[in-house]
């Protein structure tokens, strides 16, 4: 879904190229970048005809708004987002073992601990046979 609904087609082919243009610029160049957008439609709006004033002010807003965002989420911390969410951030991984579907006590939570934490390389066939006993777990098929 297009940030901007009056200007779909800057996310066709299933991107939005502000999102490509933030993936390929610092984290400085890319405020630089928004703040530059909502400078130029501000200065610009006032050289148009009442409508397209209107959609140059919504367009620096949008730009403005986007800015804002990138830089109250550089002071967020993990408790602010989880606290957001309404939830409490995970301090323990431990605490998740035991939670997997029909809590069965069959080593597959320490089958992945090992595998995502080991410094061996995990083959696909090993990962299969992980995700085999999960989707054994949860849909509760042998």
């Amino acid at each position: 879904m297009s940030k901007d609904e009056l200007s779909a087609y800057y996310d066709a082919g299933g991107i939005e190229t502000l999102d490509i243009i933030k993936a390929k610029l610092t984290r400085e160049q890319y405020r630089g970048y928004l703040l530059g957008n909502a400078l130029k439609y501000l200065c610009r709006a006032n050289f148009k005809a009442l409508d397209g004033m209107a959609r140059d002010l919504a367009k620096a807003a949008n730009y403005a708004a986007w800015l804002r965002d990138e830089v109250s989420l550089e002071n967020k911390t993990i408790d602010d987002f989880a606290a957001e969410q309404g939830v409490s951030p995970l301090t323990d991984a431990s605490d998740l073992y035991g939670t997997w579907p029909g809590d069965a006590k069959d080593g597959l939570e320490d089958d992945v601990y090992e595998a995502r934490h080991s410094n061996r390389a995990m083959t696909t066939t090993g990962w299969r046979e992980i995700f085999t006993r999960l989707k054994q777990e949860i849909i509760g098929t042998k």
